[in-house]
């Protein structure tokens, strides 16, 4: 079976379900911003009797294993990009997956494939290569997050969380079986049936596919890293609370990724977050670190697209002897391999 990226296109709905599928999406983004509201409201005067004492040099160090965690995404991309033979330069794949990111940020998640697919496609790779490599980074990534919030129970320093170490151990095993690239296609092929979609062929080993699991899921310890060092920026928490925190988070972003209809999981994910942090401090303050902790990606991600600009554009400047320096988003990059075929 020929694998396809046509699994992500969509039929275009008839305009009275257009507008009825934005006004659902409103109704429940709205009534989770008014859970959020809410328990910070009831919990307001808890919230005025806490003495809030940023610690900046936690912060700042948050910010640095979060870029150091967003440039091994980009890394972990481009080898992704390798195994479908439709690579670049590691300069111009960091710079197309950067620019991408900007993509999660409007409903739907399709924009993240479409610019991902425009910047290849200027330097002459083939959009349905790049469109399967997108779709096996996307269930690698959810597979990564679901496989941190099995392991978290393991080493989390929390009574609730420590009497599901047995399950979790049984999951985990299951969850190592069930990635194997030939179970994963009986598994998805039926629901893409059911949205009336092409079905898929993977076309990976099941050794590449738990590599890349594991070490999108050792990348994300990154990011648990730094959002500890926000949390207990904000409000002093244990470092044995660090594998509840990462786990919570993986909770959290998996929701807000499976929730299509929320840009960049906004709701989705602070509603769960709050849910899941209140285990371990105040609701009010769980409510405040939730919402510092989207302040806090948002301008992470926002810079770290800024700086991979400024980078492009330094670099495309000609110097002042010698040839003209390409830009790293120029068309027809060399690329790495020469197989340029679509198929697959």
């Amino acid at each position: 079976m020929e694998p396809t990226a046509l699994a992500f296109q969509s039929t275009k709905p008839p305009p009275h379900g257009k507008w009825l599928g934005r006004l659902a999406r409103v109704l429940i983004i709205g009534a989770l911003f008014y859970f959020i509201l809410v328990s910070l409201w009831r919990n307001w005067g808890e919230l005025r009797e806490h003495e809030f004492a940023l610690d900046w040099r936690r912060i700042g160090l948050s910010w640095a294993f979060f870029g150091l965690y967003l440039l091994n995404r980009g890394l972990i991309w481009h080898w992704m990009t390798r195994k479908f033979g439709c690579s670049i330069p590691v300069p111009n794949a960091l710079a197309a997956w950067f620019y991408s990111l900007l993509g999660k940020y409007v409903p739907g998640k399709l924009f993240l494939l479409a610019g991902r697919v425009h910047l290849y496609h200027l330097q002459g790779r083939s959009p349905l290569r790049i469109s399967m490599a997108f779709m096996l980074e996307s269930i690698c990534v959810l597979l990564a997050n679901i496989l941190v919030l099995l392991v978290a129970p393991l080493f989390a320093d929390l009574p609730l969380v420590a009497r599901y170490r047995g399950p979790a151990l049984i999951l985990v095993a299951f969850f190592l079986l069930a990635i194997r690239p030939r179970h994963m296609e009986l598994t998805i092929n039926p629901l893409l049936r059911l949205a009336r979609r092409p079905p898929i062929s993977l076309p990976i080993r099941y050794r590449d596919m738990l590599a890349v699991v594991v070490v999108f899921a050792i990348n994300w310890l990154l990011l648990g890293v730094g959002l500890y060092l926000l949390v207990s920026a904000i409000y002093p928490v244990r470092l044995g609370y660090l594998f509840y925190l990462c786990g919570s988070f993986a909770l959290a972003s998996t929701i807000g990724i499976l929730a299509l209809f929320a840009p960049a999981g906004i709701g989705v994910r602070e509603a769960v977050l709050v849910v899941a942090l209140s285990a371990i401090m105040p609701q009010a303050l769980a409510v405040v670190v939730t919402l510092a902790s989207r302040v806090w990606m948002t301008v992470g991600e926002l810079a770290a697209v800024g700086v991979v600009a400024l980078a492009v554009r330094l670099s495309s400047r000609a110097p002042a002897t010698g040839a003209p320096v390409q830009d790293p988003l120029g068309r027809h990059a060399k690329s790495e391999t020469t197989d340029e075929r679509d198929e697959i």
